[in-house]
């Protein structure tokens, strides 16, 4: 504005001189105008007289009315100027007062969501634990339920087969009880004694003889299978007691048992010590052991034994090894002597079914209910997360929509005052209009009157230019043009003098409202300085990763130009392969014709084979010395002998058919006496018996081998076993000292002599508490102690890469951090990758991932802690308040969740 009548000056000036020249250029074309004329004046005298007047009364109206019409649009423009001021000044106020609505829908809007996920936010994770904890208590109970089901289904089979077991040997021993004229029956073997529980399997396996009936002697039990004879009421089998009791003082002598496990008759309960050599003649010496191991111990010693184990697996003093399987004999011998077995019955049956169905029945509603509550958390889980992200995101857009509407109303109240100052004064516009009225009236009545004498001037040039024949129409033309010229001028400096004016006034106003917003300026200066130092570190961060993204498209074009050819190999190397699947087809087919010729001829082969094997050539022994019967035995085969063609054309068959008679009579007259196959017999078993003996030895020395290898091996695997697990132990103790600071936790065996039989004991004692199972822990308790389990592992054998999903879940801050730093440590041989809600883990990491959804597609942000290490919280938050409307926008497009992750983080 300040440079408005400078800029002004000069273009009048300019104008002044173009004025200038366009008056002496008039002044010469009027010049040619008059001399024109004046050739013409004979013709025209009276009308040049009556024009000259009329052309000196037509300068004198246009001087009048161009003063009135340059009075006339100086007025105007200054009334324009003086409104249109406050016009634009409330039209900026207005588009002010509308953003500042929007602003404030806006931050009403983010304010009820911001209150909506607080107050759904707490609640939904108060239902999330219990949901959890019922989940678990859920699972627990789910799980005990199916190894009840389990346990009883497994109950119920053996009470099954024991029922049927007792009925079928019930019957026939009733039967037989009930029998008055047969005296001297016992009872049922397994019904006279008892054993423990612990030693029924052992027994019902390893005892053939229990269902046997005992009989005082033979000729009793004969009598007993003469009854079953002619009734038919069943089968058995008996012992004799009388025959038995030979045994006596064989199980009376002591025995030295093998690492001194018992002798599985010794731990029979027998109330009748007659029948003791019964027990003794089904079991001998048969010993127990407590599993396989001890039992190969014991079986294959210096003196062979018959070892059975409490599951019921048998090692035969020949070597042979029986057992295993799903279901294991029980119940054929008592807890004690009985006469009737205490077998299961119909009703015990009927209870474990039912029993059974009602299992089922709670199972089902207890999945029912672990699958609805599964939903449940996942669902809770899902909203807990979208809260906590509009959580973030209302609070992030909470403060920037405060900012803008602080602005705002400030911009509004300076904005006031500028429409204020340029407020339109109504008696100046009053003033101004009847002053622009009046001009107005004064440029008409000039205009009026000029147009009348100009129209009197064009009918006079008329009849010049029709009594000089038009020689005065061009030279009038120039003059016209050059008059319109000046004219156009003389207005436009009128103009520009009139903007000049309306220029001095504004530029007061001005002033005043740069002074207004001096103090503004100087207040977002910082502000702009601070915005473009973030903008600036935008703009290197982007032009980071356009690099890295051409880098990256640079390897996808490479990768695609290769995947490209490979895909082109692999069609070629397809279609080759069709080609040999087609032909590999014919092939096949025809050698399965070819293999189909060679299998029908081998069948005749050895058809015609087995035929000529069937002709065998006897040898007679002959009686007399035994050494020269031995040469002459070796000295002949007893294969027949194959000719060739010659030799077969060169044969006698006259002699041969003597020959061939003479020695049928001779075999009669042998068959008659002896039986020559009894030799031939001898042979081959003697032959198979020395064939047999060779295979024993053979077997027998690679069996030794074998468990010489087994023996071995085993040892060292339980050698480098209890280093790494002393190793382990050690390391264990150390690592849950160092996290709980004062527990203690304990690895220990179950089976000391067989670690792998019955695994370990993970024992552990809390800060100030007692030593516990690890089940019986709490959940932050058993975190801690796996986290020390597996730091000990990773001590022990260290793996490159861990995953560990939420470990920080149930522990307080403090042990949170104890962990993350310890892990922090830990990164120096191996990576962890840790998922985490924690601020006190994550914060220590050396690469976060965020991931967040927007557009219902996730997405994830890389963010380096290092790199902001050195910008302060303040900082930060002041940066983020200051950036403008546009930077946020476009960083929001670029990054949605960026500055609203980093800020949490």
């Amino acid at each position: 504005m300040k440079n408005i009548p400078s800029k002004n000056n000069k273009e009048i000036e300019e104008l002044k001189k173009v004025e200038e020249k366009l008056v002496k250029a008039r002044n010469e074309e009027e010049a040619i105008v008059e001399k024109t004329l004046a050739s013409l004046q004979r013709e025209t005298e009276g009308l040049q007289e009556n024009l000259n007047q009329l052309n000196d009364k037509l300068i004198g109206l246009n001087k009048i009315k161009n003063e009135a019409n340059a009075k006339f649009d100086v007025a105007k423009t200054e009334l324009d100027v003086y409104q249109n001021k406050e016009a634009k000044e409330k039209t900026k106020l207005e588009k002010l007062k509308s953003t500042l609505v929007d602003v404030k829908n806006r931050l009403k809007e983010e304010q009820n969501k911001l209150s909506e996920a607080s107050a759904n936010l707490p609640g939904a994770q108060q239902q999330l634990s219990k949901s959890e904890a019922e989940l678990a208590q859920i699972r627990h109970s789910e799980f005990e339920i199916r190894q009840k089901i389990n346990d009883l289904m497994a109950k119920c089979q053996e009470k099954r087969h024991s029922l049927q077991d007792t009925r079928s040997r019930g019957r026939v021993l009733d039967y037989m009880m009930k029998q008055k004229e047969v005296t001297g029956i016992f009872g049922r073997l397994g019904d006279l004694g008892g054993i423990d529980a612990k030693y029924d399997c052992a027994i019902s396996t390893a005892c053939g003889f229990l269902d046997h009936i005992v009989t005082d002697t033979l000729k009793t039990a004969g009598k007993c299978i003469d009854i079953l004879k002619k009734t038919g009421i069943g089968r058995a089998s008996f012992i004799g007691l009388k025959e038995q009791e030979k045994l006596r003082e064989q199980y009376n002598k002591p025995i030295k048992t093998p690492e001194n496990i018992p002798r599985l008759f010794d731990l029979i309960k027998i109330n009748d010590e007659r029948v003791k050599p019964a027990f003794y003649f089904a079991l001998r010496d048969t010993l127990v052991a407590n599993d396989l191991e001890q039992a190969k111990r014991c079986a294959y010693g210096a003196v062979r034994y018959r070892v059975v184990t409490l599951t019921g697996e048998i090692i035969e003093t020949s070597g042979t090894m029986s057992g295993g399987g799903r279901e294991r004999r029980t119940g054929r011998m008592g807890r004690s002597a009985a006469v009737i077995t205490n077998g299961a019955s119909d009703d015990d049956l009927n209870l474990l079914d039912r029993q059974i169905s009602e299992n089922r029945d709670h199972l089902q509603n207890v999945e029912h209910r672990r699958v609805t509550l599964e939903t449940s958390i996942s669902t809770l889980n899902s909203n807990i997360k979208k809260w906590k992200m509009n959580l973030s995101a209302c609070e992030m857009e909470l403060k920037e929509l405060q900012r803008q509407e602080h602005q705002l109303n400030q911009q509004i109240k300076n904005q006031e005052t500028a429409v204020e100052s340029a407020a339109v004064n109504p008696d100046i516009v009053e003033e101004m209009s009847e002053k622009l009225n009046q001009l107005k009236k004064e440029l008409d009545v000039a205009a009026k009157n000029s147009g009348e004498v100009e129209a009197e001037v064009k009918k006079v040039k008329s009849s010049i230019d029709a009594a000089t024949g038009g020689r005065m129409k061009e030279v009038r033309q120039k003059l016209q043009k050059t008059v319109t010229k000046l004219n156009k001028v003389t207005a436009e400096i009128t103009k520009l003098g009139v903007e000049i004016k309306a220029a001095a006034r504004d530029e007061v106003k001005t002033v005043n409202r740069i002074a207004s917003l001096a103090s503004e300026i100087a207040e977002n200066e910082s502000s702009i300085l601070k915005a473009e130092e973030l903008h600036h570190n935008l703009i290197e961060k982007i032009e980071k990763t356009n690099k890295e993204f051409e880098q990256i498209n640079e390897v996808v074009t490479k990768v695609d130009k290769e995947l490209k050819e490979m895909k082109s190999e692999t069609s070629s190397l397809n279609k080759e392969l069709s080609t040999l699947k087609a032909t590999k087809l014919n092939e096949n087919q025809k050698l399965e014709s070819i293999t189909k010729s060679i299998k029908e001829s081998e069948q005749e082969i050895n058809y015609r084979n087995k035929e000529l094997q069937k002709l065998v050539l006897n040898e007679i022994p002959v009686f007399g010395d035994q050494e020269k019967q031995r040469e002459q035995t070796e000295s002949h085969s007893n294969e027949l002998k194959k000719y060739t063609a010659e030799e077969i054309e060169e044969f006698d068959y006259n002699k041969l058919d003597y020959l061939s008679a003479q020695d049928s009579e001779n075999l009669n007259t042998l068959r008659s006496k002896v039986n020559l196959n009894v030799v031939e017999v001898f042979r081959e078993k003697n032959a198979e018996l020395k064939t047999r003996l060779k295979e024993l030895e053979t077997v027998t020395n690679i069996r030794n081998e074998v468990r010489k290898g087994y023996d071995e091996v085993r040892s060292a695997r339980l050698k480098e076993f209890m280093a790494g697990f002393f190793i382990i132990t050690n390391k264990l103790k150390e690592m849950y000292q160092m996290i709980t600071l004062g527990g203690d936790a304990e690895f220990e065996l179950v089976d000391n002599l067989d670690p792998f039989s019955e695994g370990v004991i993970f024992s552990v004692r809390p800060p100030k508490k007692s030593w516990k199972n690890i089940s019986n822990l709490s959940g932050g308790e058993k975190t801690l102690s796996s986290l020390a389990l597996v730091f000990a592992l990773h001590y022990y054998k260290p793996s490159p890469l861990y995953v560990m999903d939420e470990i920080d879940a149930a522990l307080d801050f403090k042990n949170v951090s104890i962990v993350a730093t310890y892990i922090k440590e830990r990164t120096k041989n191996a990576q962890f990758i840790i998922i985490s809600l924690r601020s006190n883990m994550f914060e220590l990491a050396d690469l976060l991932v965020g991931i967040y959804k927007t557009h219902n597609c996730t997405k994830s942000v890389t963010v380096t802690p290092l790199l902001y290490c050195a910008i302060s919280n303040e900082n930060n938050n002041h940066q983020v308040n200051n950036i403008t409307e546009n930077n946020i926008k476009e960083t929001e497009d670029d990054m949605p969740m960026l500055p609203k992750r980093a800020k949490i983080n």
